[in-house]
């Protein structure tokens, strides 16, 4: 259902009122404790279209800020699922992709 929400908001043509209703959507997402099981699924998937995998990213980069003063182990899941993605060749990656990946480790190092 995530990934139908995001493709949907994407979509230049849907009504204000159903974008704002996608963006509740994928806020109140970002929040759950297994959204980063869908993510890891989403990241180890190929067939998903880098704003999926952009979204699953942000997801990522969202629970390590949210858990950065808990303890290791919730870091170290957050790490794990991070480093298992199998991202493409970097000539191929997009380079919002790529600097979102950057933007996350540098996060883990902190």
């Amino acid at each position: 259902q995530i990934i139908e929400v995001i493709d949907l908001t994407l979509n230049s043509n849907i009504p204000p009122d159903i974008r704002v209703k996608c963006e509740e959507f994928m806020n109140s997402f970002k929040e759950k404790d297994d959204c980063i099981d869908y993510c890891d699924f989403i990241l180890k998937s190929p067939n998903h279209s880098d704003s999926v995998r952009f979204f699953a990213l942000h997801c990522i980069d969202n629970a390590i800020q949210r858990n950065s003063n808990q303890n290791a182990e919730n870091l170290t899941v957050l790490r794990n699922v991070l480093l298992s993605t199998n991202f493409k060749a970097e000539e191929s990656e997009k380079s919002f992709i790529k600097k979102k990946i950057g933007s996350i480790l540098v996060s883990l190092i902190e």
